[in-house]
């Protein structure tokens, strides 16, 4: 790929009429991206690291999470925060595929953002952009460069969405980021001399991967392009949860702050030969196996995720896969089924979720309203569901209220009635939808000649 020349515009200083509109209002982005580029060569060279000797780079990943994260759901969430950002140094495929975009969602209290945080600290700094809070435009005039990146929104009212004028450079940018692989943002500028106007655009290469935590959904336009990633509250997580935090305190958290040094320089491997080409010979076979599980359009966007994320396994395991370098020098790496079955064996439950678009609490919630309700005119009170369901307070309220956005469960009463809903069964729930199976897949591949 060729790298894109940009030029330096201080916002301050007057430009002239010679001036023309391909001006960029950033420090050369080039340069700022082969300094880093360069800093990370020379630590990968130092360390000596050799990705061949990394044999189960997953199982490595997994066993540092559970050093650090309570029960098995928050460590299957957070193992899958890893594998999605690493998509980010991955070549997309022209107007088809993106890095894994992610949000986590859940209650207040629930370990969103620690999910995040204890699988970026796996990658080097400089591959991740932390935004605690900002403004819509913040992310335009950031003087950072945003290739191969994780850029975090910590909390989803800092993502612009588009809701309010303010908010549609903002929005517009983010669209961009995530449907080009790369933020283009155009605005006017007059010349105080001259009183001429002329367009200014700013540019920042990507791929880049967006992250972010939420309470309540995303603005529809962007909930679908992302992975959704629910952090579980049952009493078994919390218990789970808790223990870790006693272990934590045990030994001043030394296990936070030391990471596992060879996942760390596979991350720089990685950073270090991005952009990185993979193959999915097999993606047929996916495809034939889960298009007939489809139930909207949904899916196909969803069967793009489930192809990165192969493509990001497979990279991970550089030195256990066939790999080369092109003509244009990039790194080529051939996935096998190995690389999915990684994918289907720790990552089967949530991305069933998502392949059948509804929450497994959700699910539990709409089962429960079902038997509890079987008058349609009676009130269901939430302690009700919360025994049927199996579920805590707080999830379930949730969960009714995600329900009865999605329609899968109506409210009479509007919710006016404080924990008394007169909710009735509204659409029918989607069938659920799993993975298929390594060996389904294979059978697939043989019949397609694969």
């Amino acid at each position: 790929m060729g790298k894109p020349k940009l030029e330096v515009v201080q916002p301050d200083e007057p430009t002239t009429e010679a001036e023309t509109s391909e001006q960029i209002e950033v420090t050369d982005e080039e340069k700022m991206y082969a300094a880093i580029q360069n800093e990370l060569e020379l630590r990968l060279e130092k360390s000596g690291f050799d990705p061949a000797n990394i044999k189960d780079p997953m199982g490595l990943a997994k066993a540092e999470i559970q050093k650090v994260v309570g029960g098995e759901g928050a460590q299957q969430a957070t193992l899958l925060v890893y594998a999605a950002a690493t998509s980010r140094v991955l070549e997309p495929i022209p107007h088809v595929s993106f890095p894994v975009h992610l949000y986590t969602q859940g209650p207040s209290g629930t370990g969103k953002n620690s999910a995040l945080k204890k699988a970026l600290r796996l990658l080097p700094p400089e591959a991740v952009i932390d935004i605690p809070a900002a403004t819509p435009k913040a992310l335009i005039y950031l003087d950072r460069t945003f290739r191969h990146t994780v850029v975090v929104f910590e909390e989803s009212d800092s993502l612009p969405q588009g809701s309010h004028d303010e908010d549609s450079s903002g929005a517009s940018a983010i669209r961009g980021i995530m449907t080009e692989n790369r933020m283009v943002w155009m605005r006017p500028e007059t010349n105080p001399r001259t009183g001429k106007t002329k367009t200014v655009t700013i540019e920042r290469p990507g791929p880049t991967l967006l992250m972010t935590t939420s309470i309540r959904p995303l603005e529809s336009q962007l909930e679908t392009r992302v992975l959704k990633l629910m952090i579980p509250e049952d009493k078994t997580q919390i218990e789970a949860a808790m223990k870790k935090i006693g272990e934590t305190f045990a030994n001043q958290g030394r296990d936070i702050v030391e990471v596992n040094p060879d996942l760390l320089a596979l991350q720089i491997f990685l950073q270090v030969h991005a952009p990185i080409v993979v193959d999915v010979p097999f993606s047929p076979a996916l495809a034939a196996a889960l298009a007939p599980k489809a139930t909207t359009g949904k899916m196909y966007r969803d069967l793009i995720k489930l192809c990165v994320l192969v493509q990001a396994v497979a990279a991970m395991n550089v030195g256990q896969r066939e790999h080369w370098r092109d003509e244009e020098g990039r790194l080529n790496i051939r996935a096998t089924f190995e690389d999915y079955a990684i994918i289907q064996r720790e990552f089967e439950a949530i991305l069933g979720q998502n392949l059948g678009g509804v929450g497994k609490s959700v699910r539990k919630v709409v089962e429960a309203v079902a038997k509890i309700a079987r008058d349609t005119s009676k009130q269901v009170k939430l302690g009700e569901i919360e025994r049927k369901a199996g579920l805590n307070s707080r999830t379930v309220t949730t969960a009714v209220q995600q329900a009865i956005r999605a329609r899968y469960l109506t409210d009479a009463g509007n919710g006016r009635q404080g924990a008394a809903y007169a909710l009735q069964i509204g659409e029918r729930l989607p069938a659920e939808v799993s993975l298929p199976s390594v060996e389904e897949v294979k059978k697939l591949a043989r019949g397609l000649g694969l």
